[in-house]
Order: structure tokens, then sequence, then C-alpha cells
């Protein structure tokens, strides 16, 4: 995926910046991340199977520009992903699980801005961060955004703490659980008047849906891609 004109180039920090090896794994994903991506085709499992899929490829040129940041950090159960709980109290999203993020400032790139937004919300302070490329760009009508995901590695998992007001709770994904299961339950939404069931994740007992399920679609795709070593 190519970056939005006038953002730097994804990847350029994970170029320029020297790092410790990454793990196969996660050079892997790398790796993916460089060719294009299955956007429509992986956020198909996050959305009723009777309704046409939104479309993903245009944007209201009013939409505000936001950032969210997906890191993987190894445990000893296997590679994690910190997600958060909003607040109930919030206008929009409210009480719904989210990777960390939020709007862009003026002239602030992807890369800046969610490592800004991490960093209040969830305490994230990492100089070792190795950035390895982005996902596709998610629509968020209600709010009138269009997130760009960035995805990370860290190889530790840092102290973190949610931020008061901004984060009820840290939750912690499997990537590995995500991919094998996919979206297990559904939630219940109101579109046009009339109640539909909106596939989503299961983390921690918390649902996962919307535009941080269709992040987590597109990244388990990619996530089972990069499993194995390529054939010879």
């Amino acid at each position: 995926m190519s970056a939005p004109p006038g953002d730097p180039d994804p990847g350029a920090s994970r170029r320029e910046t020297p790092h410790r090896a990454l793990p196969p794994r996660i050079a892997r994903l790398a790796a993916r991340l460089d060719q294009p991506l299955p956007a429509r085709q992986a956020h198909q499992l996050l959305w009723p199977s009777h309704l046409p899929l939104r479309s993903l490829d245009s944007f209201d040129l009013n939409y505000r520009q936001a950032a969210v940041l997906l890191l993987l950090v190894p445990t000893a159960g296997g590679f994690r992903i910190p997600l958060i709980r909003r607040p109930e109290a919030m206008e929009h999203h409210a009480g719904q699980i989210a990777l960390p993020g939020g709007e862009r400032e003026v002239d602030e790139s992807v890369e800046a801005c969610a490592l800004r937004e991490a960093e209040e919300e969830i305490g994230l302070v990492a100089p070792g961060l190795q950035l390895l490329g982005r996902l596709s760009p998610i629509p968020i009508p209600v709010s009138r955004f269009r997130v760009d995901p960035l995805v990370a590695f860290l190889d530790h998992l840092p102290t973190l703490r949610a931020a008061a007001g901004e984060v009820d709770e840290i939750l912690l994904a499997d990537p590995d659980g995500l991919t094998r299961r996919g979206p297990t339950t559904t939630v219940a939404r109101i579109r046009d008047d009339e109640s539909i069931e909106v596939p989503a994740f299961e983390v921690e007992s918390a649902k996962v849906w919307g535009a941080t399920g269709f992040i987590l679609a597109e990244f388990c795709q990619l996530w089972r891609e990069s499993a194995a070593e390529p054939a010879c």
C-alpha cells in the first residue's frame, strides 16, 4: 500500500534506524507488509454477510486523520498485542475495545501520531521499538475519521499504565488465538432502524468489532501467512 500524499514512506523509519535483528516470524511479517494488502477480503469477515461491504477505497475529504498502534510484544505465552477499553463516558465509541491511537496533529506523520498517542494512553516509552509497516486505512463514518494503523515490534513487554479519563483497561490480545479462531461472537447494532448482528473477535471476554475488528482481521490474515518459512 502506498503512503497517502504528503506522508513519509511508512517503511522509512524501519530501514533507516539501526536495530537488532528481528525474530524470523516478525521479519516475515514485515516483508509481507511491504506487499499488497488484503483489506477487502479480510474485512469481509467482520461485516454482516447479508450486507454489501462498505467501501474502503474512498474517503470523505472532510474526514479527519488519525493513527493507531498495533504493537507486537513477546511474552511467556507467545506474542501479544496491547488493546484498550475506552471509558463509557466518551461521546463516540464509548466502552469499546480499541488500539491505542488518536487524531493526528497538523503536519504530524502516521508514525509520530501512533507513538505519541500510545505513550499518552498506555504509557509506552520504548526506544527500542521497531516499525514494521502499515495496514490498510479504515474509514469511521460515525466520528468522521480516517484511521491509519501502524504495526510495530518491541522485544519485551514494557510496563504499561492506563491513562485516567482516556483508558479504563489495557488488554493483551493473543494474535495466534485470534488467527486460529477468527471472529467467534457477534454484537447487536442498529442500522437503518434494523437490528443486525455484527461479527466480533473475543479478547479476554471483551468483544472487538468495528474499525478495530477490521484492523485485526487484516492483521490476522498477514500473521497467518507469516507463520511458516517460505518453501524453497
